[in-house]
């Protein structure tokens, strides 16, 4: 419809047959029009985003380094356990045996497990807690073997650093932790108390972090896994390191980094969103924060008198209930799995590590109960992926023009002239009337 002689050609009398041929035809046109300019709007809607290889010949060196993390798998230094309980000794009529025993029940607030045979010993245990005045969040952190005696030796590019300078101990989804490269700033960690990071690295063994982690199998005394040693997590440094949510990986839109806030105030990320998610059913749920996470306060933290009820719903928080689940098959999972009141989109921009672990044995005569690990990168190069959006709105905008002005001939100056045609007829039927 590129002018108004259509208009004046179906106003005639004559030619009647073609008057409505060609009014079938319109009919048909506009029907189709509206049928692709719908289709181009589901496609975008469906897949938003786009993501392309833009290169793969990226220097190592211009990534940030990952951050890692080594948590002990004894998560009650029993020589930290003894020194507790001479403290809390001085104040109870209890000796320092029967404390020590008493304290393995704090383990439990890592894995929430419980038993109702344990419910007297809990609450003698957290009445001694209470009545010292002392915070949750504070005795497990005592009761952690520390940074300096769980690693020894430290090498970070080649060179020999002390542990202490490049590793803090802090708060992960697995308790206290030994960390490096953790940039994200908690409550419990400011920006005073951290270097310059995210740091980055270069490629090869010798350019890479090498640790010496002393495992004190004696100094075993609450371990939720039945093994020995310690776990290593890999992780971006801008995120908390959580395992239930943080290597998510879903087909829909994102989020660049100040879109959406989290609790954590820093940089946006699913993982942190998810985090937020579980606070918030943990709160509802049982009145409280797990210590582990780096959000809980003193007057929040949970304690030992919301273990049965952290037990109740523990696997309730370890799984997330998917976004899209159009044949209804997972109803049953649904009370059992995390859903989140507001989705949890991938960020757009972030950083994905692929790890790869290799092992060698350590013979006996070279070290005495010692585990040597290196962390470094494989390749120099590495790939850059580009995330963006498939259609900008003035890409959209000028392909809905041009499947309207194609087909039909519409365009703005046309949606013009019949505005401007319309007003002059009311106009005229004014002045006749």
């Amino acid at each position: 419809m590129a002018n108004l002689n259509d208009y004046i050609f179906f106003k005639e009398n004559k030619y009647v047959i073609l008057r409505i041929v060609w009014s079938c035809i319109y009919i048909i046109f506009i029907v189709l029009t509206i049928g692709l300019v719908l289709s181009l709007w589901q496609e975008f809607l469906t897949n938003p985003t786009v993501t392309t290889l833009e290169s793969t010949y990226l220097p190592v060196n211009k990534i940030p380094y990952p951050g890692i993390a080594i948590c002990n798998m004894n998560k009650i230094s029993k020589k930290k356990a003894t020194v507790f309980a001479k403290h809390v000794a001085q104040f109870t009529k209890l000796d320092v045996v029967e404390i020590v025993n008493k304290t393995q029940m704090l383990g439990k607030l890592y894995d929430f497990s419980y038993n109702k045979e344990d419910k007297p010993t809990i609450s003698m245990l957290q009445n001694i807690v209470e009545k010292l005045q002392l915070n949750i969040i504070t005795v497990m952190k005592m009761l952690t073997l520390q940074c300096e005696d769980l690693l020894l030796n430290c090498r970070w590019k080649g060179v020999d650093v002390n542990c202490s300078n490049i590793f803090k101990l802090r708060l992960t989804y697995d308790g206290y932790c030994c960390t490096f490269n953790y940039a994200k700033k908690t409550l419990h960690f400011h920006e005073g108390e951290m270097e310059d990071f995210p740091i980055t690295g270069e490629a090869g063994i010798d350019k890479g972090l090498s640790v010496t982690i002393n495992n004190e199998i004696e100094d075993y005394m609450y371990a939720p896994l039945y093994s020995q040693g310690v776990t290593i997590q890999i992780f971006i440094p801008t995120d908390y390191p959580d395992k239930p949510s943080g290597s998510l990986t879903e087909i829909r839109q994102c989020l660049f980094d100040e879109e959406r806030p989290t609790k954590f105030n820093g940089v946006y990320s699913q993982s942190d969103c998810n985090v937020d998610c579980r606070i918030a059913s943990t709160l509802a749920l049982c009145q409280c924060i797990p210590f582990m996470i780096p959000l809980s306060t003193t007057d929040s933290v949970c304690t030992l008198n919301n273990l049965a009820c952290l037990h109740q719903y523990r696997n309730k928080w370890n799984f997330l209930y998917p976004e899209q689940d159009d044949l209804g098959l997972l109803q049953r999972e649904q009370h059992d799995s995390l859903r989140c009141s507001q989705t949890c989109y991938p960020s757009c921009d972030a950083t994905l590590y692929d790890v790869v672990s290799e092992r060698a044995i350590i013979h006996k005569h070279k070290s005495r109960n010692h585990t040597v690990v290196h962390i470094y990168y494989y390749n120099r190069f590495s790939n850059l992926y580009k995330h963006d959006v498939v259609y900008y709105w003035f890409e959209i905008l000028s392909n809905f023009g041009g499947t309207f002005g194609l087909i039909i001939g519409l365009s703005l100056i046309s949606i013009v002239e019949c505005l401007l045609f319309m007003l002059q007829y009311l106009l005229n039927l004014k002045i006749l009337s």
